[in-house]
């Protein structure tokens, strides 16, 4: 075994006790690096709600150009003959 397992946890807890985030140790030709895990900072999302307004929103282009042809599908990027 590379190091005895109980001086392992008290590295441990070292790194616990004087907020260590990387350890490093050699002694005897043997080497031992221990890293914390870096915490993500929480993420927050806030939705917000967007009033209703009175003007409808039209898909359709208002006036249709000649020679365009305008295809419905059932899903996005999707294109049946």
């Amino acid at each position: 075994m590379i190091m005895d397992l109980e001086k392992i946890k008290q590295i441990i807890q070292l790194m616990n006790d004087e907020n260590l985030v990387e350890v490093e140790i050699e002694e005897e030709g043997r080497r031992i690096k221990l890293r914390k895990k870096e915490e993500q900072p929480e993420r927050l999302i806030s939705f917000t709600s967007q009033a209703a307004t009175s003007q409808e929103v039209s898909l359709q282009p208002d006036v249709e150009e000649q020679g365009i042809a305008y295809i419905k599908s059932p899903m996005v990027g999707t294109f049946y003959r």
